[in-house]
């Protein structure tokens, strides 16, 4: 006869030094159920489940497993008796292919070696089972973003508060979160949290149900997004948007822009929100990328005070831009090796060759502004001017005062197949937004035939069938014009001529035939 339970955790202690982890900690599982263990950081969740799963030792209590008594030497050990943890920590092991991270521990044998071939089998269905177009053999350093799906944990589904609370979400607002987070590539979206908690800390951090339990507004509104996207499932298999700008994201380079920050009121991320804005505002969608990634996808690689460069890097944008692509390089770009050092030559260092330009001289903006003009029409720089003398390259922008007035602000050089722009100053918002503009129209990136602030649009498909995600962000109504006919995939209505959206609401459109 089977026993009740096939897992018992009974009186179960771990300390370290004098910190008390878990004190007298409890566990029973029955056969085909789930459970979800709960509790405030520090409570001692994950500590159980490291003492099942070997990797801590337990100082008291018994562990059951149907029955027999079971203390893990390792988690090899544990694997070995079919009990498997999926820990929190999500890094991937970047030089193995997709199917070896998913079985890592765990692979398939045969004759005491790695069975590929079943690995790969077993990978694949996997895979089509849950609509993944990815390949089991690729290495995974080398997935684009675009090839990587994510996952939104812990989505806000009410008020948010410790001692005190934020607004709750307008109606709509959940709604319109998950499709943006779906259109952007996540494939799971998970809600925080279900019930609102009684005791604790998190008392007022509010999830679907409030204190009472019972079914509100806000669990209406998510039963809707989930009918909804049973709905589309069955036109649709897992989208991935392909977004043809990205721009590079070096955290080396954070962290050295952190240490010496150049001249006051520079901040490398909000510099790199300044590009991501003025595209967004026109409507094209953009990928952040790391520097070592695969760019032949994109149309356009923006790399915003790319500081830190190592020589894999350099090469990585040199071949991108040789063969074809089309790269914008800004001050404070390429002066730095990959141990913080600088470089004893010339910015933009590095990039010098490819960018046809050096740096004359360069005039931190410090209690002063110099006006500027160029293809991006008329600006202001406030933080920081590079003098710039070309090479091979061509201006496309001048200074207009101080002492290097007439001298090059920016530049366009031909590499190879392709094309550099170097940008040696910065702009202010609507040249920035004059500049995205005119770098999509140098590569042929169609603009929408209307922008209306706070819409979001986001081409994706499923490898077969297109969807573009139409996304209201503003607190009214908007009617938005449409240059073709459409179906409206969420309530198979017909979309021609405009598209009207709620405030706060979505529509996905998909060509009509």
């Amino acid at each position: 006869m089977a026993n009740e339970y096939l897992l018992e955790m009974n009186h179960i202690s771990k300390s370290f030094g004098r910190v008390q982890a878990l004190s007298d900690g409890n566990l029973r599982v029955r056969r085909g159920t789930v459970h979800a263990l709960m509790g405030e950081n520090g409570a001692g969740k994950s500590t159980l489940m490291k003492c099942l799963f070997g990797i801590y030792h337990k100082d008291a209590g018994e562990i059951l497993l149907d029955g027999a008594s079971v203390a893990f030497s390792d988690s090899s050990d544990a694997l070995a008796h079919n009990v498997a943890m999926v820990h929190q920590e999500l890094n991937q092991v970047l030089f193995q292919n997709v199917m070896e991270n998913v079985w890592l521990g765990r692979y398939p044998l045969k004759h005491g070696l790695i069975d590929e071939a079943a690995m790969y089998r077993q990978t694949k269905e996997i895979f089509d089972r849950l609509d993944i177009e990815v390949d089991p053999r690729a290495k995974v350093g080398t997935l684009q973003v675009a090839q990587k799906p994510y996952w939104v944990m812990e989505q806000q589904a009410g008020a948010c508060g410790w001692s005190k609370m934020g607004p709750t979400p307008t109606p709509g607002k959940l709604r319109l979160w998950t499709y943006d987070a779906v259109a952007n590539g996540a494939d799971t979206v998970v809600y925080f949290r279900w019930r609102t908690a009684l005791f604790g800390l998190e008392q007022y951090w509010h999830g679907i149900l409030d204190h009472d339990g019972k079914p509100g507004r806000r669990y209406q509104e998510i039963a809707q997004i989930g009918a909804e996207m049973e709905h589309l499932s069955q036109t649709y298999k897992a989208l991935m948007p392909h977004s043809k700008v990205a721009i590079l994201k070096s955290f080396d380079s954070e962290w050295s822009h952190s240490i010496h920050r150049h001249v006051e009121g520079f901040q490398y991320d909000r510099y790199q929100l300044d590009f991501y804005r003025a595209f967004y505002k026109l409507g094209i969608s953009v990928d952040f990328v790391s520097p070592d990634e695969q760019l032949s996808g994109y149309d356009l690689v923006l790399a915003p005070a790319f500081l830190l460069v190592s020589n894999k890097q350099k090469d990585n944008l040199a071949n991108y831009a040789r063969n074809g692509g089309t790269l914008l390089l800004t001050l404070r770009s390429g002066i730095k090796d990959e141990y913080n050092a600088m470089l004893p030559q010339a910015a933009p260092g590095v990039f010098s060759e490819m960018a046809g330009v050096v740096t004359e001289d360069y005039d931190p903006q410090m209690e002063k502004q110099t006006d500027v003009s160029g293809v991006f029409g008329k600006s202001t720089a406030t933080l920081w001017c590079d003098i710039l003398k070309p090479t091979s390259a061509k201006p496309l922008g001048v200074y207009l005062g101080d002492f290097y007035a007439g001298k090059p602000c920016m530049t366009v050089n031909d590499y190879g197949e392709g094309h550099v722009y170097y940008l040696g100053c910065d702009l202010g918002e609507t040249a920035m937004e004059k500049l995205a503009r005119y770098l999509a129209g140098q590569v042929g990136l169609p603009l929408p035939l209307y922008s209306i602030p706070g819409v979001e649009i986001v081409h994706a498909d499923d490898g077969a069938i297109s969807a573009m995600f139409v996304l209201n962000h503003n607190s009214y109504p908007v009617l938005l014009p449409l240059g073709k006919n459409y179906q409206e995939m969420i309530d198979d209505s017909p979309a021609s001529r405009t598209l009207k959206l709620e405030a706060y609401g979505v529509a996905i459109l998909k060509p009509a035939p």
